[in-house]
């Protein structure tokens, strides 16, 4: 009887859920939330797959502390492959031909296979955007499906032998940012919006050899968007027109001081200054005082040119204190860069003008700089240095690709090295519990 019992209570509890299985649940919705990108119809290329780690390394080379090689996948054993970094949720990206994948918590997972087209940047929330190789088009995949801009979404074809610039920039609103060889856009969740030199307030250019190039900054302090402008003709630059911001609303020129001049890198240390290169010459933003301060270099290491005519690079270290690499010209032509640790408004220069101009600084979790300099094929197998006291410590003299290093959210150091079974990722973890 006990069993008959709990059998009848059963059959009628099942015959109550089916008679309420119809109702809709109260917190559902048709309307998709707003600022959403909605996937167009298109296949996937590939869904994300999770792949264990590899049981069985590669073979590596000697571990040289504090640097640990990273076991590899076996798609990805005896492969080339370059790092595009590493974003918020803590996840390392990496690219191997058409193909690009995870890694998070020891796990490998591919999150796209086989695409086509110009891969124009990786977005802090993991969001990939690649360009048709025409330029008339833009597509982003969020790890299950594609989102593809036309002409109907805004987006204006690009012309011939133009391009879309590597790099997309993200603001406070959501929006995303980007350059092409003719224009600045911004896409705002529904649609499009392009910024042409005129809209901007720049001059045309003049010269048909000249061509104009765009850096995009957000400036968190502001709430604005930075864009610098570069003049390009050969194989380096000649001048630009400085610095124009947007507030949101409209453009306008940083100053007087800074009209003019080529401007490639802007920087936003933790009090909100900004930091960045016109020429040869490194400024500061001052949003309290909206002032510009001006830091003019020394004069070039003898022998090595006569004038400064670029900053590339700007690193700023724990201390807000910049490190900047200067491009060395004169005699027809520029022949190396030189790196500056400025400190105190006193310029300290760091290891000998280095021809290459393949090597990066970075600083990690605990505030030690390390310069990772390029090796090449040819027989100069390349270095890590780490800096102390302002003088470079030589390391290791590992194989790596200068390029390919990138810093995470937990201050980790990522960087491939070339070995003779092909890449190997590498990486630096600093104890920061000191």
């Amino acid at each position: 009887m006990k069993i008959r019992h709990h059998y009848a209570f059963f059959t009628w509890l099942l015959l109550l859920i089916l008679s309420v299985g119809g109702c809709s649940s109260p917190i559902s919705s048709s309307q998709p939330p707003t600022n959403t990108l909605i996937p167009v119809t298109r296949p996937p290329s590939l869904t994300s797959t999770a792949i264990p780690i590899s049981p069985t390394p590669i073979t590596i080379p000697e571990i040289v502390e504090p640097f640990h090689p990273v076991f590899l996948p076996e798609n990805l054993q005896q492969q080339t492959f370059s790092i595009l970094g590493a974003t918020k949720d803590g996840k390392l990206w990496l690219r191997s031909n058409q193909t690009i994948v995870t890694l998070e918590d020891r796990t490998w997972s591919v999150n796209l296979s086989d695409f086509s087209g110009d891969l124009i940047g990786l977005y802090e929330d993991g969001t990939i955007w690649i360009s048709s190789e025409d330029g008339s088009e833009i597509s982003t995949w969020d790890g299950t499906s594609w989102t593809t801009f036309t002409e109907d979404d805004g987006w204006v074809p690009l012309k011939e032998y133009e391009r879309v610039h590597y790099g997309v920039v993200g603001d406070h609103q959501g929006r995303v940012w980007l350059a092409t060889d003719q224009d600045v856009r911004v896409f705002d969740g529904h649609g499009w919006r392009i910024f042409t030199p005129m809209d901007m307030g720049l001059s045309p250019l003049g010269e048909e050899e000249l061509r104009l190039e765009f850096s995009i900054a957000f400036i968190e302090s502001l709430d604005e968007i930075w864009v610098g402008t570069c003049y390009r003709a050969g194989p380096g630059p000649v001048g630009g027109q400085g610095v124009v911001r947007y507030d949101g609303t409209s453009w306008r020129s940083g100053s007087d001081e800074v009209s003019s001049g080529c401007t490639t890198v802007m920087a936003e240390d933790i009090l909100g200054r900004i930091w960045f290169g016109s020429d040869g010459v490194l400024w500061r933003f001052e949003p309290d005082s909206m002032s510009w301060i001006q830091f003019e270099p020394p004069s070039p290491p003898t022998g090595g040119g006569s004038f400064f005519n670029w900053v590339p690079v700007i690193t700023l270290d724990l201390d807000n204190e910049p490190w900047a690499e200067l491009l060395i010209c004169g005699g027809g032509g520029c022949n190396g860069e030189v790196l500056y640790h400025v400190h105190d408004e006193s310029w300290i220069q760091i290891m000998e003008p280095n021809s290459h101009y393949d090597r990066k600084l970075v600083i990690d979790a605990v505030g030690t700089p390390w310069l990772f300099v390029q090796g090449y094929p040819w027989g100069e197998v390349g270095a890590i240095y780490r800096i102390e006291d302002n003088l470079p410590k030589p390391i290791s003299d590992l194989r790596l690709r200068a390029n390919d290093v990138t810093l995470d959210r937990d201050g980790r150091i990522w960087f491939v090295v070339e070995g003779e079974e092909g890449h190997q990722l590498w990486v630096l973890e600093n104890d920061t519990s000191q």
